[in-house]
């Protein structure tokens, strides 16, 4: 019996695991709209009110900036890292976004 409902069982748990919201790793309620409503210049309050909580902060000393990562799905159904570029000053310098493989687990 638990044979038969292994694979349906392991199917709902990596179709949740791609799917988390809030502070998950891919986010379902972030939209192109949204993240298109970043703009230079805003603070780090204005982003996390707009964005919410990013699954990932990393640093570039040399830069003298933090990148914040969220990772969601866009309009054509890709999935997309997106990064707002912060400076030390806590202000907006520029944004990026990429296409990804929902596979790659960094």
């Amino acid at each position: 019996m638990l044979r038969a409902k292994l694979p349906l069982l392991l199917a709902a748990f990596l179709l949740s695991a791609c799917a988390q919201t809030g502070s998950g790793f891919y986010r379902s309620d972030l939209k192109d709209d949204l993240v298109a409503q970043v703009q230079r210049g805003q603070s780090e309050q204005e982003v996390t009110a707009l964005l919410g909580t990013p699954y990932r902060h990393m640093r570039f000393d040399k830069l003298q900036s933090t990148a914040w990562d969220y990772r969601y799905r866009d309009t054509w159904g890709y999935w997309v890292e997106y990064s707002v570029l912060f400076a030390d000053n806590k202000r907006v310098t520029g944004t990026f976004s990429k296409r990804i493989d929902p596979l790659d687990r960094e």
